[in-house]
């Protein structure tokens, strides 16, 4: 792929996420788009048209490493 979009659901700063996307760019070499979402956000009933849409596609969990 040419691209990756990372979705991040939790209290996560954008800049620090593409921060940490940085060198995953660079050794893959395929831009990494990230977006963050609140977990009220991803989990507000009605969904915003966005989530919706992203929800109805496969998404892929990415399990986190908080050490």
């Amino acid at each position: 792929p040419r691209d990756v979009d990372l979705l991040v659901v939790g209290d996560a700063d954008l800049r620090a996420v593409r921060r940490a996307c940085q060198p995953v760019q660079g050794s893959l070499r395929v831009e990494i788009n990230p977006i963050v979402l609140t977990v009220a956000e991803w989990n507000a009933t009605p969904p915003d048209p966005f989530v919706a849409q992203l929800k109805s596609q496969p998404l892929v969990p990415v399990p986190v490493n908080r050490t």
